[in-house]
């Protein structure tokens, strides 16, 4: 059944349900979406972002929490 301006507010339930329907699709959808995308993360890359740590850390505490230029680490 099509939802229409019309008849929304007597199928309030109905429309309720159907775009409840309609997010749980999207929220799957995206969520398999991470999920192939967290799987093209390499370890090399991994270990590169870890290896940056110690940097990014003295950066912050010499900045005492503030704003910091990761292009210039």
């Amino acid at each position: 059944m099509c939802v229409t301006m019309d008849n929304y507010f007597t199928n309030l339930p109905l429309a309720k349900h159907l775009l409840q329907k309609k997010i749980t699709i999207v929220e799957e959808h995206l969520w398999r979406i991470l999920q192939d995308e967290w799987r093209k993360i390499t370890p090399s890359t991994l270990e590169k972002l870890v290896a940056r740590l110690p940097n990014i850390c003295q950066a912050v505490n010499k900045s005492r929490g503030g704003h910091i230029d990761e292009s210039k680490i």
